[in-house]
């Protein structure tokens, strides 16, 4: 389930230039990802498509994670 975790945020950071929920302050970054609903920078053109992908792979819960829906 991880993976897939992963995976979203390297394609995350190869098209916004960063990971998702990154901040200097480590604390509140992961508060951020347990919490914070992801969010798309309006800076760069991407498409719903692409997004809904990073949605799925980026899911808070694992369990609806894209890739991992049906595991137990």
């Amino acid at each position: 389930m991880a993976d897939f975790w992963t995976f979203g945020t390297i394609i995350y950071e190869m098209l916004y230039g960063a990971p998702p929920f990154y901040l200097k302050n480590r604390q509140k970054m992961f508060k951020d990802i347990v919490f914070k609903p992801l969010e798309f920078p309006s800076s760069k053109n991407v498409s719903e498509a692409c997004k809904n992908i990073l949605k799925g792979l980026l899911d808070k819960n694992p369990k609806d994670r894209l890739g991992c829906r049906g595991w137990k």
